[in-house]
């Protein structure tokens, strides 16, 4: 399938670090919970109104408007994805530069899926710079990759708890 180049499991470890770094603590106002009839099984076939760094429409139109498949790939791309930052970087500190492209082409095709643009253009630029060996500002490039992805993840952690049960 398409999961099988993915390191498993994720090191929760990395993943809260790298997030940590870019999550100021303590600023979000956090949303009034008002659970009606609607139980979880009702809202893994709702997606929120809108996600930072995605464009759903775009996303759902990719899934042929199937709101629990977008559902389950936003989920995959957060468990799948949400430690790769840390992952590139170690990878080309160790000049293990397969890695890193690799990890890079992996989330300029997911990112294209889900709808993610800004994400897609940044994993492609340096997915491009390592395939020809320029290395000389791959770190900004995994600086710009770490910008445009944090918020993203940041958005759909909120998602998270509710995905895991769909899965």
């Amino acid at each position: 399938g398409m999961n099988d180049h993915i390191a498993k499991p994720i090191n929760p470890g990395i993943l809260f670090t790298t997030l940590l770094k870019w999550i100021e603590p303590g600023q979000r106002e956090l949303p009034a919970v008002t659970e009606t009839s609607s139980s979880a099984e009702d809202k893994i076939d709702t997606l929120p109104d809108q996600l930072f760094g995605i464009d759903i429409n775009e996303g759902l139109q990719r899934v042929g408007g199937n709101p629990k498949l977008f559902r389950k790939l936003l989920g995959e791309f957060y468990i799948d994805h949400g430690g790769d930052i840390g992952v590139i970087h170690n990878a080309l500190e160790q000049g293990d530069n397969d890695t890193a492209q690799r990890l890079a082409h992996t989330i300029k095709g997911v990112a294209a899926t889900i709808g993610a643009s800004a994400l897609n253009i940044t994993a492609n630029d340096l997915e491009s710079a390592i395939k020809q060996g320029k290395l000389d500002n791959v770190t900004e490039l995994v600086e710009q990759l770490s910008q445009a992805m944090s918020p993203l993840l940041e958005g759909l952690s909120a998602l998270a708890p509710i995905i895991e049960k769909a899965v």
